[in-house]
């Protein structure tokens, strides 16, 4: 058996309680306007019936006519002589009189607990309907449809329970709809991650092949070795990044709170790179100015500054420099990376820091990661990156952190 709750009892109480002070009001008023009634008619009988002594008995004096008309029924029989008596027309039955007031009264309670048991009725059948509804809607939350909507601006219980349906509702269409994105974006980078190691591993073999089947010179062999070399070693950059990238989007990677000497943090990112600056006798020049600080994780900055600029060194011609700029001010540290390079499209430019997007300028080996991965390492670092360039031109990675 369901139970009751509270308030329902007491709002019952109160309708009923409210239905009868207005039945009993109104009966009230009423019997004193029958009783109004009532009086004038009786005066009028008696006014008549001393009117009616006085012809008879006109030498009758006030004190005898007074005791006559205060007896108490002792003197019945003189008034039946003098033809007046409780059937007389002129007096109004008060039998009738009580029958009809008890009528009213009986029907005006009658009619009252009848409003009640039809406002009974009703409250029931209203909650009953939103009981229903809310029963309809988790049955259609059980079946994934998340398209229905009961806000409600009640204060009731049910209303406050339909509220918080609905939040429950809309959170769930949420997830549901993140986990579908999320579930897009796993299949698009398995797919990217699948050709991305389809590509180097398909080189390989047929490169293995080729040692393996041919007699080829030690020259030819050493360079189809060093082609292998090159497939492995991108391989274990995308591996190595991949998983970086996983430690993201799974939200485990936490970022270390630490000041950071710029001039210190490019050093370090100048000695990473320093092998493939000197093969293409590109050179990095850095500000002078390089002794501003921020706050933020180091490693995690030197991982993401490298792969910036080894994007600008890809891009480059040999013998080019990229230069480092600094600029601070009381809201926001700067940092500029500039090359002279060959330039990125504009149909491209809006693309480069989506995971595995290539341009069409890209080189061979390029795997279209590491600006991905840079562009996450900032904004986890409370900094915003913004790309310009012009082709033939140059591009200029411009990166700023809000000073806390």
């Amino acid at each position: 058996m369901k139970k009751v709750g509270k308030k329902e009892i007491v709002s019952l109480l109160l309708v009923h309680l409210f239905i009868l002070v207005l039945a009993s009001l109104f009966l009230s008023f009423y019997n004193a306007k029958i009783y109004r009634e009532f009086t004038i008619d009786v005066n009028h009988w008696v006014g008549g019936v001393i009117e009616e002594i006085k012809e008879k008995y006109p030498n009758i004096n006030e004190e005898e006519l007074i005791n006559l008309l205060n007896s108490d029924g002792k003197n019945s029989e003189l008034l039946e002589k003098m033809g007046i008596g409780e059937n007389n027309i002129a007096i109004l039955s008060l039998e009738k009189r009580k029958s009809r007031t008890f009528l009213i009264g009986f029907i005006t309670i009658l009619l009252s607990e009848v409003l009640v048991i039809f406002y009974s009725l009703y409250c029931y059948a209203k909650k009953n309907q939103s009981i229903n509804h809310i029963i309809n809607h988790v049955k259609e939350l059980n079946k994934k449809n998340y398209i229905l909507e009961i806000e409600e601006n009640g204060e009731s219980e049910l209303s406050i329970l339909k509220n918080e349906l609905y939040k429950i509702t809309v959170m769930l269409k949420e997830e549901s709809e993140q986990a579908k994105e999320e579930k897009d974006a796993l299949r698009k980078s398995v797919e990217d991650i699948s050709h991305q190691l389809k590509t180097p591993l398909t080189s390989i073999r047929i490169l293995l092949d080729s040692i393996e089947d041919t007699e080829m010179d030690k020259d030819t062999q050493k360079e189809f070795i060093h082609d292998i070399s090159n497939q492995i070693e991108n391989m274990n950059f995308l591996t190595v990044t991949l998983l970086k990238l996983a430690r993201f989007d799974a939200g485990v990677v936490t970022m270390k709170k630490e000041t950071i000497l710029l001039s210190k943090l490019f050093k370090e990112v100048e000695k990473n790179l320093g092998v493939l600056l000197e093969l293409k006798n590109q050179k990095l020049v850095i500000d002078s100015k390089c002794n501003i600080e921020l706050i933020g994780d180091y490693n995690w900055q030197v991982e993401a500054f490298s792969n910036i600029i080894k994007n600008c060194s890809e891009h480059s011609k040999e013998g080019e420099k990229i230069e480092v700029h600094f600029h601070e001010t009381p809201f926001y540290t700067k940092i500029q990376i500039v090359d002279h390079g060959e330039g990125i499209s504009s149909k491209d430019l809006k693309y480069i820091f989506n995971r595995f997007y290539k341009s069409s300028n890209a080189s061979r080996d390029s795997i279209g990661i590491g600006l991905s991965l840079a562009k996450i390492i900032i904004e986890e670092n409370n900094g915003y990156i913004t790309c310009k360039s012009e082709e033939g031109v140059g591009t200029t990675f411009e990166i700023k952190y809000a000073k806390r």
